[in-house]
């Protein structure tokens, strides 16, 4: 009886968990708000600079990739990991916590901060398997060797542009880490000077009160 208890409970809460992934999972977050994310100004100078990139580079792209791929997907996957850590610390703190938490107690705005951190490093691990794809020579193959000329460059110029666009990406996870923790400490700063004032005022009404 007890097992049976314990294994409908287990049932529960796969269940929950599963109606929760459903609808406050990432998936469902990027599709309907992450890729709008990408979708910004830059954009058009993150194109802009792919294009010139492409036209500007001669060779196959394996032989560019190959020497380029490792130490580009190092330097970017070094910095996502290190930072993303220093993030997912700073978001367990309760000022953060409170913060994105919100007036709804919903945690709305505390989900769109883990899952752009977790889009960011989707971006990286995208940008550094396309490249990893150009230096095995995929890109080099027979069919697509058969394609117009200015597909395969229109191509060439979206890889570049993507790899643009994961340098920002990772740029901002830097830049977002720090903003936090400017923030967190702007939040404690306020919350002394609080607890100062009300310190103070107690002080004056309890020499009122003598």
């Amino acid at each position: 009886m007890t097992s049976d208890r314990n294994l409908s409970r287990e049932l529960r809460i796969q269940q929950l968990h599963a109606e929760l992934q459903a609808r406050n999972g990432f998936w469902p977050w990027f599709w309907r708000a992450g890729v709008v994310s990408f979708l910004d100004r830059w954009l058009v100078m993150h194109v802009v600079a792919g294009a010139a990139l492409a036209f500007a580079t001669t060779g196959k792209l394996s032989d560019i990739a190959v020497p380029a791929s490792v130490p580009f997907a190092a330097i970017l996957v070094g910095l996502a990991v290190a930072w993303s850590g220093n993030a997912s610390a700073l978001l367990q703190s309760l000022e953060l916590q409170r913060i994105g938490a919100g007036e709804d107690g919903r945690a709305t705005l505390f989900r769109a901060w883990v899952f752009q951190y977790q889009a960011a490093v989707l971006g990286i691990l995208a940008c550094t398997t396309a490249w990893a794809l150009a230096a095995a020579g995929i890109f080099n193959n027979r069919l697509v060797a058969w394609l117009p000329w200015w597909v395969r460059m229109a191509g060439r110029a979206a890889l570049f542009c993507f790899s643009c666009i994961t340098v920002r990406e990772c740029w901002q996870v830097v830049g977002a880490v720090q903003m936090k923790l400017l923030g967190q400490l702007e939040l404690k700063r306020q919350e002394r000077l609080i607890a100062a004032s009300r310190a103070e005022d107690a002080k004056k009404l309890a020499e009122k009160s003598q």
